[in-house]
């Protein structure tokens, strides 16, 4: 009866554990996701210090690509946003000098965003302004749009203001402030008239202005023009109307600008002087390709897979090494009918959590760095100047699916490799790839027995090493590669072909960069031009002549695309044969006088420089601009050569030449933009002068003798501080500028560097850590047998320092070969660069990175190796 009830009671207990059994089996075999959850919630905090060193690699991982993304971003955006304000104006199109009538008609055109109006009036009388002062009446849209600077008040609304430029009142001595009563005098249409106008607004104006505008108020406006017959197409007159505007797009600007003309009545084709033609032009601000070169499209590619290679590296080792490490948990989840699906659901709960934490974080902190680095990028550039950049939806998007995919695919490929075994191979793993096949070798203790064990267990788990070592060494590689870089600019050479010379003086405007056509007041001052030369420690100085637009062209005949020989030299004849160099246009050469010093600084390429010969008056240099090394340039580019005979007239003044040589001149020599052909045409000083008596010099170009320096350039800083309208560049600003562009570049890669730097190490400390942990029963046997505390140490530091001298070895080597490939390569596409051979960053780094190792193993032996052995054998049971 006994027995009969102990074999019902056992029936009963089996059958309720097998129905608890079943229970979890089939909450498991019914994919309860819930239960999945739960459980990898609680995974994650039994693994507090493996969930933050991941959601810190996923947090770095993030930030380098935003940052770089940020970085990419804001260099289109900042030299696009600086092109547009070199020229002057937001604007995509500009229609001048039409009537009001067609003027409404085009505003009404829906291929715009916004149009806005500017309509002249009058101009003032001669004054002691150096540019015209106009009149105008323009809506406030337009003067948003071309970047006034309001530096009192604003815009004039009420009855009789006017906004009035600050130059204006300094020129004509006048001492106003905003409220203020004004007298003007001013003539519309040649009727000269005055008025009390009370000034609204002093404002800043732009560096490239060619004109002084005085913005009146609408009463103003209308109450001047009652009246006057209002001007008709072309004309400059009183009611002539320009309209600015932007399209919806900046997509074919050119077609949106034809068919909003052809809805007016004009011919967007026509040209000068034809029926229909209408001053309109595109801003060479959308016409010119402001986006990264392809160069740099390819640079931020390999940066970007660089992130992607080292995120993966470590994100998959930490998951790696924290599935095989409680793989036997996931074994005896297999034994109550776990799914390998459900296992890897598992995995990728905890992966979403931490990715769900790190990916916000570390876009921030990459949109924070990449704006930080931006203006240090910037800074070597022409555009000097950068913007905050604004978070992008698109950019977020990109950079948390970039991040997210790198997490997802880390995590996965543990997850399939530990879903694919069996519980009997889960419950046996001991944390080892695959037992070594090397026989121990029997003999006398040594000192050198640690060491073995520790080389041993390295090469045992090859996959863990070669990960560990690659994460670590792909920091030092890049170290080296950016310090072997940046160690074979040249100053020298870079100084030498950005200056040209130890002093370059001009005229601000003149180098405002942002105009086709100068005139006299882009000249140096005649008084300057004068004393210059006289001055103690100046050695071969010269002048440098160019021929701008004459004071009596329009403004709009500037702009039309023949330029007749006005502003350039128009060449008639070549050796006898009519010249035509353009099939639709000619616009002729732009043309240069050269002191024999400036000529001495130039590139000959065909021909002798005979300076004699030149100053008979029957010579002419024709000259092609040399790249910033001075000489690097494409022929092709001559429209003449040694020995050709040119016919050429200049405002009517003949210009027949034999060409004595052709020559690359240096960027900084002539113009920051020229009309006419890529070539241009050079005479000396004396014939320039011969033909256009009293002009002035735009550049003046000279040397320090020895010891003089510092007394040359104290004198021109004092030019500038009495007022004397010049600016200078010279050798030492440009080697201030050299070492900027050095160190962006030194501190650019080495912040990467020093970013993958810190994923290796994080990889490191995992690695040890789980590594340690997993080992728990090995090492109580080890203590079991005779092993103490300081061996053990021993085995854990030798461990550790061995990931960072694997990485080292393997790093200087592949930065041998890195160096002799792609750095060699990468020097000889810089005109600046000569290339140096060094691996001794790589060997620098490799110490500090030993040392770290030592530590992180000392410490982590510190506290998990602590205990007794009976303590031990109860942790890894």
């Amino acid at each position: 009866m006994w027995e009969d009830a102990k074999t019902a009671f056992f029936i009963i207990v089996c059958a309720a554990c097998g129905g608890m059994l079943g229970r979890v089996k089939d909450m498991l075999r019914n994919n309860n996701k819930r239960f999945i959850r739960f459980l990898s919630k609680e995974y994650m905090k039994a693994n507090k210090l493996r969930n933050v060193i991941a959601i810190a690699a996923i947090i770095l991982t993030t930030a380098m690509f935003a940052s770089v993304v940020t970085v990419y971003q804001g260099v289109a955006i900042s030299i696009h946003e600086q092109m547009l304000y070199q020229s002057g104006s937001r604007f995509m199109v500009a229609i001048q000098n039409i009537q009001k009538e067609k003027s409404r008609y085009i505003k009404n055109n829906p291929l715009f965003s916004e149009v806005y109006e500017k309509i002249y009036l009058g101009e003032a009388g001669s004054g002691n302004t150096t540019l015209p002062v106009l009149f105008y009446y323009a809506e406030q849209g337009y003067l948003d749009g071309i970047y006034i600077d309001y530096l009192d008040g604003g815009y004039p609304l009420g009855e009789n203001e006017v906004l009035v430029p600050e130059t204006y009142l300094e020129q004509s001595n006048i001492s106003a402030s905003v409220g203020d009563a004004i007298l003007l005098d001013y003539s519309v249409n040649g009727e000269i008239r005055k008025k009390d106008m009370k000034i609204s607004g002093i404002y800043k104006g732009h560096p490239s202005e060619a004109a002084l505008n005085i913005y009146i108020s609408k009463d103003i406006y209308h109450g001047e023009m009652k009246g006057v017959q209002p001007a008709k197409d072309h004309e400059m007159k009183a009611g002539s109307v320009s309209l600015y505007g932007n399209f919806l797009d900046s997509g074919d600007l050119e077609g949106k600008q034809e068919q909003v003309l052809s809805c007016a009545g004009f011919d967007a084709g026509a040209s000068y002087g034809e029926a229909g033609y209408i001053d309109s032009t595109i801003n060479i601000a959308y016409q010119m390709n402001t986006k990264p070169s392809k160069q740099e499209v390819r640079m931020f590619a390999v940066i970007a897979a660089m992130i992607l290679f080292a995120g993966f590296l470590i994100i998959f080792n930490v998951f790696k090494i924290s599935v095989m490490k409680d793989v036997q948990i996931y074994g005896q989840l297999k034994t109550i009918g776990a799914s390998p699906k459900q296992l890897r659901r598992l995995v990728g709960y905890q992966a979403l959590r931490m990715a769900f934490i790190g990916i916000p974080a570390g876009t921030l902190l990459g949109w924070c760095l990449g704006n930080i680095f931006l203006p240090l990028l910037m800074s070597v550039t022409t555009f000097r100047d950068s913007l905050l950049i604004l978070p992008d939806f698109r950019i977020i998007l990109a950079t948390a699916l970039f991040s997210f995919v790198t997490v997802w695919v880390s995590c996965k490929i543990p997850a399939i490799i530990v879903s694919g075994l069996s519980p009997m191979q889960s419950l046996k793993y001991q944390g080892r790839e695959k037992s070594s096949k090397k026989k121990s070798r029997r003999g006398k203790e040594s000192k050198a027995r640690v060491l073995c064990m520790a080389v041993t267990n390295l090469a045992e788990n090859k996959g863990r090493t070669f990960l560990v070592t690659i994460s670590i060494g792909l920091s030092i590689v890049l170290f080296n590669s950016v310090l072997n870089f940046t160690s074979s600019f040249n100053k020298e050479t870079y100084m030498q072909g950005q200056s040209g010379a130890e002093f370059n003086v001009f005229n601000p405007t003149f180098a405002a960069g942002a105009r086709l056509f100068f005139d006299d007041t882009d000249a140096l001052p005649e008084g300057f031009s004068k004393d210059i030369t006289c001055i103690a420690g100046v050695k071969n100085g010269g002048f440098v002549y160019f021929h701008g637009r004459p004071a009596d062209v329009l403004e709009s005949k500037e702009l039309r695309k023949d330029y007749c020989g006005v502003v350039t030299a128009k060449i008639l004849e070549l050796n006898g044969r009519p010249y035509r160099n353009d099939p639709v246009q000619e616009t002729g050469q732009a043309l240069y006088g050269f002191d024999e010093n400036v000529l001495g600084r130039v590139t000959v390429i065909e021909g002798t420089m005979d300076y004699e010969k030149l100053r008979t008056g029957k010579f002419v240099i024709e000259a092609i601009i040399s790249d910033d090394n001075g000489a690097d340039f494409t022929k092709s580019m001559l429209s003449a050569h040694a020995g050709d005979k040119i016919s050429a007239e200049i405002e009517g003044k003949p210009l027949d030449y034999e060409v004595l040589a052709c020559v690359a001149v240096n960027s900084k020599l002539i113009a920051p933009a020229q009309p006419g052909e890529a070539s241009f045409m050079v005479l000396p000083s004396e014939e320039f002068l011969r033909l256009f008596p009293g002009r002035q010099p735009v550049r003046f170009i000279c040397d320090s003798q020895e010891g003089k320096y510092n007394q040359v350039q104290s004198y021109l800083d004092r030019q500038i501080l009495q007022g004397i309208k010049i600016s200078y560049e010279s050798s030492r600003s440009i080697g201030a500028e050299f070492e900027v562009f050095k160190d962006v570049y030194k501190m650019a890669g080495n912040m990467f560097a020093v970013i993958f730097g810190v994923l290796g190490l994080l990889n490191l400390l995992n690695t040890i850590i789980a590594g340690v942990i997993s080992r728990q029963r090995e090492f109580a046997v080890m203590r079991g047998i005779g092993m103490t505390k300081k061996q053990l140490r021993k085995l854990v530091v030798y461990e550790g320092t061995g990931f960072t001298i694997l990485s080292a070895i393997a790093g200087i080597f592949v930065s041998m070969a890195i160096s002799f490939t792609v750095i060699r390569d990468l020097a000889d596409g810089f005109w600046f660069c000569t290339y140096r051979f060094t691996v001794l960053p790589a060997v620098c780094i490799s110490v500090p990175y030993i040392l770290f190792a030592a530590l992180i193993s000392v410490f982590v032996n510190r506290v998990w190796n602590q205990g007794t052995i009976v303590e031990k054998l109860r942790r890894a049971r």
